[in-house]
């Protein structure tokens, strides 16, 4: 994506980065808040917190000599949405992530499409009880996967076969989720692969009609907080693809198990016709806690919404 020369705007802008179409590491979610509070804290007042801060911003806007800021990605709506609705619920503005998401669909949108990126509306959920249960700390758990189990086959092949594995990922270690100021450059952000299923065994066939499809997975993740669970299909061409995904993080699981629904998992909820997954299509995660991992400690700057 382009970047800014370091002139521009007299300067006064911060560069932020994570990958279109996925969440922000909560870390990160956390500075980028703490830095647009700092920011429109210098205007006269300081800057405006709880409830009552959308109707005191049409007040707010008239006067002279305020700083704004504003947000944007490529389009404006997934990662821009992402970061206004974590502000609003880190400023008090609304409470819950739905509220927050509800809010910015609609002022954003014409058709009340806010944040369509499953993860990132999960990511939001985290955010809420990251700011909330651990005062801006970043928990996370050493865990075991054993299965991702289908509810149903999903139709790959033009006979309604398929041939799955899956991945998971994680984000390098020496990622660059950190703040960039003004610097200039792209950021090549790969994402490393804990485990890929495909290379401890043959593919899992199915053919159409089967349910209740486990796919053995069987890795312990260790120190790992965000994650990325991908199902791919292997064509009988040799092609890949992948079928959906979506992303975890082991510091907010809780029990041996969780059951995204399709409405929640990446790609497939664009699925609306229903051709490769059927309405009722959901995946479960089955998992060990095995002991709590390493925590990211909170900044200790206060959090608006914690002071109130």
């Amino acid at each position: 994506e382009r970047f800014y020369p370091p002139n521009r705007f007299a300067g006064s802008f911060e560069r932020f980065p994570f990958d279109d179409h996925n969440p922000c590491p909560l870390q990160l979610l956390l500075l980028i808040c703490e830095n647009v509070f700092e920011y429109v804290s210098q205007g006269e007042g300081g800057a405006l917190t709880g409830p009552d801060a959308l109707a005191e911003g049409v007040k707010y806007s008239q006067m002279k000599d305020i700083p704004v800021a504003a947000i944007h990605c490529k389009a404006g709506k997934g990662r821009t949405g992402l970061v206004i609705c974590a502000y609003i619920m880190y400023s008090g503005t609304f409470k819950t992530a739905q509220d927050a998401m509800t809010m910015f669909a609609a002022r954003r949108t014409k058709d009340g499409k806010g944040i369509q990126i499953p993860s990132q509306k999960r990511y939001l959920e985290y955010f809420y009880t990251m700011l909330h249960s651990y005062n801006g700390a970043v928990p996370s758990a050493t865990m075991t996967v054993s299965s991702l189990v289908l509810s149903h086959n999903p139709t790959a092949e033009s006979d309604g076969s398929s041939q799955m594995f899956v991945r998971i990922e994680q984000r390098m270690k020496e990622h660059r989720h950190v703040p960039l100021g003004r610097t200039e450059g792209h950021v090549n952000d790969p994402l490393d692969v804990i485990v890929d299923t495909s290379e401890k065994g043959p593919l899992h066939r199915t053919v159409k009609g089967s349910t209740n499809v486990v796919l053995p997975i069987d890795t312990t993740l260790i120190g790992v907080g965000d994650f990325r669970v991908v199902l791919l299909h292997r064509y009988k061409a040799g092609n890949v693809i992948e079928l959906c995904s979506f992303w975890l993080h082991t510091g907010f699981l809780v029990n041996n198990s969780i059951t995204v629904n399709k409405d929640m998992l990446d790609d497939a909820v664009k699925d609306k016709r229903n051709h490769r997954f059927p309405s009722s299509f959901r995946v479960t995660l089955n998992y060990t806690l095995d002991a709590p991992g390493p925590t990211i400690p909170p900044t200790g700057k206060p959090i608006p919404v914690c002071d109130r």
